[in-house]
Formats: C-alpha cells, structure tokens, sequence
C-alpha cells in the first residue's frame, strides 16, 4: 500500500488462519510479516510465527499490531512467508488498518 500521509500512530494487519497440519520446528514455521518501507529501503519490519498460536485443524484469526517508525514511510507490505515448511496453511479475510491509542 502506497502511503500520502501518516494518520495513526498503529498499524494491525489480521487475517483468518486454518492450521492442516501443524510445523512444529520454530525456524520452520509460517511467518505473518508486516514491513515498513522508505522505496526500497526497509524501515521497520516486525513478524510473529502463526504456528505458535494456533492448533492442528484449528481455524483462528490472529493479528500483529505494529508501531509506526519514526522515519520516512513510503510503502506497507503485509506477507506471510512460508518458504522452509511443507505444513499448509489456509491463509483467508486478510485486513489492515491503522489506530491510535485510547
């Protein structure tokens, strides 16, 4: 997502994950990313390991909220990156927004 302006202080990317069968080594595991980028520059990155919250057969939705980076911030990307497993996951109802703190 291309950014004008900054209008929140978080960003929260949730989606809906169904678990077929569970990867158990941490190294291995679905990853849920959230990125801040400056162009081509990576200014902030934050992830956190599905598996880790969620059971074999389980469906679940499950988010990362991320505090805007100081700097400049061009571009969000939201992935999940699975690379290193063979488990499958159904990854479904992806949704970022951005808040402020009460």
């Amino acid at each position: 997502t291309k950014i004008k302006d900054r209008k929140a202080d978080w960003i929260r990317a949730q989606a809906t994950f169904h678990s077929i069968s569970k990867e158990g080594t941490a190294w291995r595991m679905l990853q849920f990313v959230v990125r801040f980028k400056d162009n081509d520059k990576v200014v902030k990155e934050r992830a956190l390991r599905v598996n880790r919250h969620i059971s074999t057969s389980e469906t679940k939705s499950i988010y990362l909220d991320v505090k805007w980076p100081e700097e400049k911030v061009t571009d969000i990307v939201v992935f999940f990156w699975n690379d290193l497993s063979d488990k499958q996951m159904v990854i479904d109802n992806l949704k970022i927004w951005s808040f402020d703190e009460p």
